[in-house]
């Protein structure tokens, strides 16, 4: 009866290890990469594989652009898009940013990941003009609608 008790409570033990170590690995994000306990994160510039300019049926017209950037490996997370443009100007560029931890001695995984997500260039856009859309190294024009 003794041995039992003391499988059981080795066993139910473990367990409770093992839950632990889950719950402080995982806190729901799918996109999320455990930081080191205190280990801080700065931000560098995405790669961007590609991105496409969606028109959304509106009046005026609403403009949003499809990115899909890299996460160049398993410390990497996306972090935003800093759209930028000045007043009335015909250049628009997106930078798409990520953060990693900071640090040498980080180890992570070698696995190149891909994020996709949407910016919001907003309605102001003057019909007929031509416009230049930088997303990282890419750029495409487009006429406004």
């Amino acid at each position: 009866m003794t041995n039992r008790r003391f499988w059981r409570g080795s066993l139910l033990a473990v367990l409770g290890l093992l839950a632990l170590s889950l719950a402080t690995a995982c806190d729901g994000d799918d996109d999320a990469t455990p930081t080191p306990v205190g280990g801080e994160r700065e931000e560098v510039e995405a790669p961007v594989e590609s991105f496409e300019l969606l028109i959304l049926e509106s009046f005026p017209p609403q403009y949003n652009v499809e990115i899909v950037s890299g996460l160049p490996n398993g410390c990497h997370l996306f972090e935003r898009y800093e759209v930028e443009r000045d007043g009335s100007s015909t250049d628009i560029k997106i930078t798409v940013w990520n953060t990693i931890p900071i640090g040498d001695d980080i180890a992570c995984t070698e696995i190149y990941g891909t994020h996709a997500g949407t910016a919001t260039l907003g309605s102001d856009f003057e019909s007929g003009t031509e416009y230049t859309l930088t997303v990282g190294d890419l750029t495409k024009t487009f006429v406004a609608q």
